[in-house]
């Protein structure tokens, strides 16, 4: 409905496609019926760029914008769509409940691969987080694009004479939350302590971000299965990790993202297993079902 209804209300045509997902269906839906929008998952992206490198010498395409979001699009992908797509991807992050509150919009601002952009118009976001490389890069990411509040539970001396110096970055220092207030639908307000005075205060954005670090926590298995450079599980595309029949799944082995793709590899996953220990499987193959688009 988030995409159906401004769709019909601006009176543009918008295409759906209730099937298995697939590079070449997706480029023939959106040749076919000439679509400008689209949204499209950074899997998705990335299997279309593995098996069409340069789309564009295959499919006539009229994209004008695109938008993606459950994850990091990356570099590479980034990248691909400016190139190979020949529009800026717009990274966005929300929720189902109150729909997208931060992204990038290519129109207005430059976009950045890894970047989550600008509080959207009308919201007001607050970040917590407890980790000194997360502020570092959070505050480096503000002075660029500026969400309006930043509560810091333990920022050091340089970090906080940084974001006091931005006019678009209210600082909160010394300060131990203690409660996140809702009315039932949506959150409208935080309440904190102030560690040096106890005094209690509030705040109210209309969307909170709680940063605790975004490394997997698999120091237990170093020297047990390979990991990666950020210590994510090193699997092959069945799931399988460096020792056989030992499999991964979810955000220890791609890193934070959507529930929904740590569903889609335990599904994968639970097949293999099933597939190592009897020689084969009824379980069901995971798969990426989705499709939307607007023209």
């Amino acid at each position: 409905m988030d995409a159906l209804l401004p769709t019909l209300y601006f009176g543009r045509p918008i295409v759906a496609f209730n099937g298995r997902f697939s590079p070449e269906l997706a480029f023939r839906l959106m040749q076919s019926h000439q679509v400008t929008h689209t949204f499209l998952f950074p899997t998705a992206l990335k299997a279309m760029m593995k098996a069409y490198p340069s789309p564009r010498s295959q499919f006539k395409l009229q994209l004008q914008a695109m938008m993606s979001a459950g994850e990091a699009v990356g570099d590479a992908v980034f990248a691909y769509c400016r190139d190979g797509l020949g529009v800026t991807v717009n990274e966005m992050f929300g929720q189902t409940e109150i729909n997208y509150i931060v992204g990038n919009c290519a129109m207005s601002w430059p976009a950045r691969a890894g970047s989550m952009g600008k509080g959207y118009p009308g919201h007001r976001v607050a970040v917590i987080d407890d980790d000194p490389e997360v502020r570092r890069a959070m505050a480096a990411l503000l002075e660029r694009w500026g969400c309006t509040v930043f509560v810091g539970e333990h920022a050091d001396a340089v970090l906080q004479a940084k974001l006091g110096s931005l006019p678009n970055v209210t600082v909160f220092t010394s300060a131990l939350t203690t409660e996140v207030t809702g009315d039932g639908e949506k959150v409208n307000g935080i309440v904190y302590q102030d560690r040096v005075s106890g005094a209690t205060q509030r705040v109210e954005p209309e969307g909170i971000f709680v940063q605790s670090g975004l490394l997997p926590n698999t120091d237990w298995l170093k020297g047990v299965v390979e990991l990666s450079k950020h210590g994510e599980i090193v699997v092959d595309d069945r799931g399988q990790t460096s020792v056989p029949g030992v499999f991964a799944a979810g955000d220890c082995r791609r890193g934070q993202s959507l529930v929904v793709w740590g569903i889609n590899e335990g599904r994968g996953a639970a097949r293999a297993i099933d597939e190592y220990l009897t020689g084969q499987s009824q379980l069901p193959a995971p798969g990426i079902t989705q499709g939307l688009a607007t023209g």
